[in-house]
């Protein structure tokens, strides 16, 4: 809303929702040399085999990309998209033949956030876009909701979060040890970013309402509109992703204190403050 009354609002909004030349292209690039990148941090002198280390990291690279779609219906991107594959094999080609090198550049200080932003800024669009698809899929096919909301509620963010966080799962033999000392910050990222765009965007009823008519009261905005609200979701995506790339601020979480007055309140005992990756 803050950005709506900027004079540079529509320009902001062409670059955050990608409306610009190759946008995706290079937001994917950007996408897949970071996990190549963090392929040649967790294994750094190449004692896996090739063949694992071209797998796990195309697995772990396009795991919100696999997972995601599979959720909605439709086919994972490595098998729907050949821009995927074809970069990939190019990129993880370099990483591993000019490893030394390509962790120097791409970790340098400026690259690596800038790296950061733009794979993320397709992940920030990614939660708002896939909260939808999950929306019209579920009202399409005439799945029962619950019969004290209007519309599918839970479904759509859990789809939008899983979007925005799927390297968490994958690839599989992770099973569920990120969440082993509570919720990574990823995740919480997703799902905040989903839950908010779903109940300010899509929500008719009186949690909807109220969620609307507090943003429009506190901005002075006459109506919540979809983009900026998603370009909202998505800075705020981005920019807790490009502050947590430095290691002064590795391990900030702005609901850290939210998280404490949950365990305090329920008697659960505190997780880790410790950034799962």
């Amino acid at each position: 809303l803050i950005l709506k009354m900027s004079a540079h609002y529509e320009n902001l909004e062409y670059f955050l929702l990608r409306k610009w030349p190759y946008a995706k292209d290079i937001c994917l690039i950007a996408l897949l040399i970071n996990g190549c990148l963090k392929t040649r941090k967790t294994d750094p002198l190449k004692t896996w085999h090739p063949l694992k280390d071209f797998v796990h990291t195309l697995l772990n690279t396009s795991a919100s990309g696999t997972i995601g779609p599979i959720l909605v219906g439709e086919l994972a991107n490595p098998i729907a998209n050949d821009a995927v594959i074809s970069y990939f094999i190019l990129i993880w080609f370099l990483s591993y033949r000019l490893d030394k090198q390509f962790v120097r550049i791409f970790s340098t200080i400026g690259i690596f956030q800038i790296v950061i932003f733009l794979a993320t800024l397709s992940r920030g669009n990614n939660v708002c876009m896939f909260t939808d698809k999950a929306l019209k899929r579920i009202q399409k096919f005439g799945f029962p909701t619950s019969k004290y909301h209007p519309i599918p509620f839970t479904g759509p963010i859990i789809a939008g979060m899983v979007r925005g966080s799927g390297g968490l799962y994958f690839p599989p033999d992770k099973g569920i040890g990120g969440f082993k000392t509570g919720i990574p910050f990823n995740a919480q990222v997703a799902l905040i970013a989903a839950a908010t765009y779903h109940i300010l965007v899509n929500d008719p009823s009186f949690i909807g309402e109220n969620a609307r008519d507090m943003v429009e009261f506190s901005f002075g905005s006459r109506s919540v509109n979809p983009n900026m609200v998603k370009c909202v979701m998505v800075l705020f995506i981005s920019g807790m992703n490009v502050l947590q790339s430095f290691t002064r601020y590795k391990d900030f979480n702005p609901f850290y204190p939210v998280w404490e007055a949950a365990y305090y309140a329920t008697g659960i005992p505190r997780a880790s403050k410790k950034k799962i990756e």
